[in-house]
């Protein structure tokens, strides 16, 4: 591809290596946002063109109903402070029109693969040296929650599979699926549940976009594998079935409240931001904790603290998300949009990782992969 070294040429490389260099900071949340941040002034700065398709459309509408639940809360002050988490969409677009910029199937994969490598041997390496000390620690690798770096892990082992799968580089593929093997190692000892519905979630779209329940199969092999084999892996994954386990009793009690927030402010939801400080009000019966950060769940904190109109629109960018991605899931990208998508889609469910901005961010790259033209890439 011949170099363009005119002004324009040079910005528009700039603004492209910087949505990439944020791209492979994604575990390091300052880094990151400096990054992301330059690329938004060389975006204003260049003005290229962004590719307009039904997941922007409905991100923009769950922006604007966001922002309109702002001065609708009770301490629109308070809600106010919490204008970032709105501000952080703004990354798709960039990541839009960059893709199209420049092409990114070579450098991509190997800014994921080199990701994954880093967070799988920090987390191993963390293990070796917290657990024994201390049981109760959780793998959190560079961020400074356990539940971050397993979402991180999740969209990582769906793009990698799908690279794997149907990348052009044969060298690459094959460290592609190490890759996601590896990454599967840190998910089980952290423990966390969501991302293990993440990966089953993914294993299900795979093997419905390939048709081949090979796929399937293997997944409910190491489902069982897991399950009779005594360890902690099996024992945490099977308290996922126990209505009497307090971490269950306590999300199912969140849910209830959440409903309840809806209910009472069912345009705008209790505003951004107010659902641990409005919490203590809806406190329902069999909660183990009074106080909470958030719901644990996308739909229902996006319906508890921006309305029902803000949770339609979510559920469609993520229809939309999902639709593009199954379109083009004969290409590794469209493919690669659709597990990494579907599997923190599905994990969200029972937690709150579209408000956990590094994993937003790279869903938000990865939900880009497959809303452009192949052709663009």
């Amino acid at each position: 591809m011949q170099i363009d070294r005119s002004p324009e040429g040079r910005l528009a490389s700039l603004f492209f290596w910087l949505l990439l260099a944020g791209v492979a900071a994604a575990p390091f949340i300052a880094l990151s946002t400096i990054l992301y941040g330059l690329a938004f002034i060389a975006f204003l700065l260049l003005r290229p063109r962004v590719p307009l398709n039904a997941s922007l459309a409905f991100l923009i509408l769950f922006a604007i109903v966001s922002l309109a639940s702002i001065p609708a809360a009770a301490q629109p002050g308070r809600a106010l402070r919490h204008f970032g988490e709105v501000a952080n969409l703004a990354v798709f677009p960039l990541f839009l029109a960059g893709f199209v910029l420049r092409p990114v199937r070579r450098v991509l994969p190997r800014i994921f693969l080199g990701l994954t490598v880093v967070l799988s041997i920090w987390g191993l390496v963390e293990f070796a040296f917290k657990v024994p000390g201390d049981p109760s620690w959780r793998i959190r690798g560079p961020m400074s929650h356990y539940m971050t770096y397993s979402g991180l892990l999740v969209v990582l082992f769906g793009l990698l599979v799908a690279y794997a799968i149907l990348g052009e580089e044969r060298r690459l593929r094959l460290l592609s699926l190490g890759g996601a093997g590896l990454a599967v190692l840190p998910m089980l000892l952290n423990l966390t549940r969501n991302a293990w519905v993440g990966l089953l979630a993914a294993a299900v779209l795979l093997a419905a976009a390939r048709k081949r329940s090979l796929y399937l199969a293997a997944a409910a092999a190491a489902v069982l594998l897991l399950v009779l084999v005594p360890n902690p892996a099996g024992r945490r994954f099977l308290s996922i079935f126990d209505p009497a386990n307090p971490t269950n009793r306590d999300r199912i009690a969140m849910w209830k409240a959440g409903w309840a927030m809806a209910v009472e402010q069912p345009a705008t939801g209790q505003g951004l931001g107010m659902v641990q400080d409005d919490y203590r009000r809806f406190l329902q019966a069999g909660a183990v904790r009074a106080e909470v950060p958030h719901l644990h769940s996308n739909p229902v904190q996006i319906m508890a603290e921006r309305g029902f109109v803000a949770l339609a629109a979510y559920l469609a960018f993520v229809g939309a998300v999902l639709w593009a991605g199954w379109r083009r899931r004969n290409d590794w990208t469209g493919l690669a949009s659709l597990l990494a998508c579907g599997g923190i889609f599905a994990a969200g469910l029972f937690e709150y990782n579209f408000g956990d901005t590094e994993v937003l961010w790279l869903t938000l790259a990865a939900a880009a992969l497959g809303g452009i033209d192949g052709d663009g890439l």
